[in-house]
């Protein structure tokens, strides 16, 4: 209960931050860069924190503590690993951020593109703390610290509000946004660390030990990157896909993802990261009667909740839109627009739920196989969807991302449920 209730906040702080911006900048080239821009720090905290961090290290933990070595040993060795492969890619993506826009973003306009760049040489940096967080989630969630974990997104959220209404009120530079975000991941890697270091770390030193761990992490985590971000690489493609379109769309793709957030995070994130954890405690223990039940209690849950929610959204996504971005710069059409997107995005949400409860099956077994071919294919299908459907402009592709979403939980429940793809049964 305290989960959700800490998810479902966080997600309606994020929505004042985006509210507070909004008002800054209205619906403009500078918060079309600025949506873009915080797709990235977005993309990496769904592969390696609402994701592949969690859905990875909590079945190895189970395994590692007690019998080779301290899971906090192998949570610091994880750490220092997440954080220099994402120093590597941060130092490449700013080196290389001008080529970036002229050739991947060409179809931004030049104050869009101006913009993106200055707001990317500040934010990006937040991706070091965001990696080195996702850790301490994992590691906490492991400990069954699930309090302390959610309420680390409150910190950012609450932090970054602050920061930016107070920068706003001053008047200052739209440049104080980034600041604001970039100083807000940094207390919530400080608030993080101080609970992680406050556990007792059992004196277990036997390294290569850890270092088998360590690499059966390496080699999951490939195929789970895919699958665990596919969403969020779906709807960073659209919005490339969108910067070829009038200035305005990548916003109101933004501001309709930001809405269905609070839905997905209730069902989706939170039911298969608790779901997860008691899942594999039962496989390792070889309940496997306890376990299909609490599987079959939970898709019936998430199927029951995904399907109330998407239809009271999708029949009041105007009042919603309404309430809940129009005022400042924000006019009646961009409430139409951002209402149109959410209509067809919400329907997509028992597909994610499903999906995401399903793959915490196939985590739980070390399975990360069958979860990265139906993100390519569910990828793949989106690619020429989006192509196909691109003549329908913003709709189109919104109906691309809604189709694709279904293949992809269709073939997951198949595999699962067939042993004519998997030869194994899992529950």
């Amino acid at each position: 209960m305290f989960i959700a209730f800490f998810t479902v906040l966080a997600r309606f702080l994020g929505y004042i931050r985006d509210l507070i911006v909004l008002s800054w900048v209205g619906v403009s080239h500078v918060s079309d860069a600025y949506m873009l821009v915080v797709k990235f720090p977005s993309l990496l905290k769904k592969i390696i924190s609402d994701g592949s961090t969690n859905t990875i290290m909590i079945p190895i933990l189970k395994e590692v503590d007690g019998q080779h070595c301290s899971a906090k040993q192998f949570m610091n060795h994880i750490a220092k690993l997440i954080f220099t492969r994402v120093l590597l890619i941060l130092l490449i993506a700013l080196i290389c951020i001008n080529y970036v826009v002229r050739y991947f973003l060409y179809g931004l306009n030049p104050i869009t593109q101006f913009y993106f760049i200055k707001f990317a040489q500040i934010i990006w940096i937040s991706l070091l703390f965001l990696g080195i967080s996702s850790v301490y989630i994992a590691f906490l969630n492991y400990k069954k610290s699930f309090k302390i974990a959610s309420f680390s997104n409150i910190i950012c959220n609450t932090s970054c509000i602050f920061f930016m209404y107070i920068f706003y009120k001053l008047n200052l530079n739209v440049l104080f946004i980034a600041i604001s975000i970039l100083v807000a991941h940094i207390l919530q890697f400080a608030w993080l660390a101080y609970y992680v270091h406050s556990i007792e770390n059992r004196d277990i030193n036997k390294s290569d030990d850890v270092q088998i761990f360590v690499e059966k992490f390496k080699k999951r985590f490939i195929n789970i990157i895919f699958s665990c971000c596919i969403s969020q690489i779906m709807i960073f493609f659209s919005s490339w896909v969108m910067s070829h379109l009038e200035y305005g769309n990548i916003t109101y793709l933004s501001l309709a993802d930001r809405v269905m957030q609070v839905p997905l995070s209730v069902i989706g994130i939170v039911i298969s990261s608790t779901f997860l954890t008691l899942l594999t405690d039962k496989i390792k223990t070889n309940e496997v009667y306890e376990a299909r039940k609490l599987y079959k209690r939970v898709v019936l849950l998430g199927l029951f909740l995904s399907f109330f929610m998407s239809i009271v959204i999708a029949i009041f996504s105007f009042q919603i839109a309404y309430l809940m971005f129009y005022r400042g710069h924000t006019t009646i059409m961009d409430i139409h627009y951002i209402s149109t997107y959410l209509r067809i995005y919400i329907m997509s949400i028992p597909a994610y739920a499903i999906s995401k409860i399903i793959n915490a099956v196939f985590f739980a077994y070390g399975n990360t196989t069958i979860p990265f071919k139906a993100a390519v294919i569910q990828f793949i299908s989106n690619v020429i969807l989006v192509f196909y459907l691109f003549k329908f402009k913003g709709v189109g592709i919104s109906i691309a991302f809604l189709i694709s979403s279904w293949i992809y939980t269709m073939f997951l429940f198949i595999c699962l449920h067939s042993r004519l793809i998997d030869k194994k049964k899992y529950l």
